[in-house]
């Protein structure tokens, strides 16, 4: 039996539970997000995966807020879609950009394992 792996660029599968807490010591440190109410932040860290997936709300310009984001928390996205983006954000980074009006959720990026049989 042969295994492939797949690096999941999207939010259509979450592979792992959900949850905001450090679960190894691989897992980076966590910062507290400076609002009230934060985006959601959905998934497990994976240090093979280490992107996160911004998602918009509906209707926001994603063009024009991934720049402006960009810009103010100093950032490069990797890939960009109409609904958001993909980044490697650092914990204080990441902290800030869930607390954007704009951004509906960020999802930690997955690796998904295939059986081929």
């Amino acid at each position: 039996m042969r295994r492939g792996s797949i690096t999941l660029l999207g939010t259509l599968v979450c592979a792992t539970a959900c949850s905001d807490e450090p679960t190894s010591s691989t897992t980076p440190r966590v910062v507290a997000p400076p609002c009230a109410q934060p985006a959601p932040l959905e998934g497990q860290f994976n240090p093979r995966a280490p992107l996160k997936l911004v998602v918009f709300r509906d209707g926001v310009a994603a063009d024009t807020e991934i720049s402006r984001l960009a810009a103010k928390f100093t950032f490069t996205p990797t890939s960009t879609w109409t609904f958001g983006f993909a980044a490697t954000l650092t914990p204080e980074v990441l902290a800030g950009v869930r607390c954007e009006p704009v951004v509906r959720l960020v999802e930690h990026d997955a690796v998904l394992t295939i059986d081929r049989r």
